[in-house]
């Protein structure tokens, strides 16, 4: 297979963010901008552009080949090498833009058509506190930088169970060489068996696209460092919000509004049995719920247990209801207010 030409990627797996600090500052990146005609693929695997001829990754050529080239990658898999290189340099013919190499040691790493500005990723690492979060996984080479971090359980002073969130986290990607654009995912993990183990759910995320030349770089950099530090920042107060719902009862015109929400989704006995509820107590809840006297008094049921029971019911069902159950859920948790 003429993929056996290309340079292979190694990634690292680090133990710490200081390790991967040392790790980034031992590597600088090249970034040539060169004209898409010039581009050919040599018999040795090598991208020739205007006089000279590096050796490539081969994730590096296939993202050239299949973003920029617009070559789909089963079709690139089947063909003859030969016919390969004449593709390129054909359809390179026919492309106007530059393209921008980004080299380090003699290797190009990524080739990118069009517009492309690089983040670099040192100063991004300041926003993640290792005190707080346990870093769960880091990964490093020249594609990118992954980060993934766990907080401390969260403190609920009951016993969770499956399906319950019991920590929160974040999935950072960044990549100097354009093969990710930056982003970082909140997550929730829940338990999935009794023996703690956890499974991350992905509930918001903060990007910035770096297809945009006539940004400076620093600019973007401080951009996406504020978006890591809000995200950092919003994912603390959920700790902060869960933590606190066991142990904040919910009134009683709060839940009827939210067993009727979730009633217009699905029927109303398979909510009242999560709460161990007759049709005659969901009555008197109605009633005393439009009742000024009433509607601000306290249930029997915490934010915690009612958020739980929503999200473990959305379990059962598929697309339309369970995205409905959860958004629920999710909006109880938002509006949650702390001192």
């Amino acid at each position: 297979m003429y993929q056996d030409l290309f340079k292979s990627v190694e990634t690292k797996s680090l133990d710490s963010i200081s390790e991967l600090k040392d790790e980034i500052s031992s590597i600088s990146y090249e970034y040539e901008e060169v004209p898409t005609r010039s581009l050919k693929l040599t018999d040795k695997g090598e991208l020739s552009y205007n006089s000279s001829s590096l050796p490539i990754t081969l994730e590096g050529i296939t993202r050239l080949i299949t973003r920029g080239f617009k070559i789909p990658n089963p079709f690139i898999n089947r063909i003859p090498f030969d016919l390969l290189q004449l593709n390129i340099e054909r359809l390179g013919t026919e492309i106007d833009s530059s393209t921008i190499l980004v080299m380090h040691d003699g290797i190009i790493i990524n080739g990118i058509i069009g517009e492309f500005t690089p983040i670099p990723t040192a100063p991004l690492l300041d926003s993640f506190n290792e005190d707080d979060y346990e870093i769960n996984k880091i990964e490093f080479s020249h594609l990118g930088t992954t980060i993934q971090s766990i907080s401390n359980k969260i403190n609920l002073n009951i016993e969770p169970k499956e399906g319950d969130i019991t920590r929160v986290g974040h999935n950072f990607i960044t990549s100097e060489t354009g093969f990710a654009d930056p982003k970082i995912n909140s997550l929730l993990y829940t338990l999935v068996c009794q023996n703690g183990a956890i499974l991350p759910k992905n509930f918001g995320q903060a990007k910035i696209k770096l297809n945009n030349r006539d940004i400076d770089s620093n600019a973007l950099t401080l951009t996406f460092r504020n978006k890591i530090e809000n995200s950092v920042k919003k994912t603390h107060e959920l700790k902060d919000r869960l933590e606190a719902m066991p142990n904040l009862p919910i009134t009683i015109g709060k839940f009827n509004s939210i067993l009727r929400n979730a009633s217009k989704v699905t029927d109303s006995e398979t909510i009242l049995s999560r709460f161990e509820l007759t049709s005659e107590d969901y009555t008197e809840l109605k009633v005393k719920s439009k009742d000024e006297e009433y509607k601000y008094e306290d249930t029997d049921f915490s934010h915690y247990k009612v958020y739980s029971e929503l999200t473990n019911l959305a379990n059962d069902y598929q697309s339309y209801t369970r995205k409905k159950l959860q958004t629920l859920a999710g909006k109880m948790l938002n509006d949650i207010r702390l001192n």
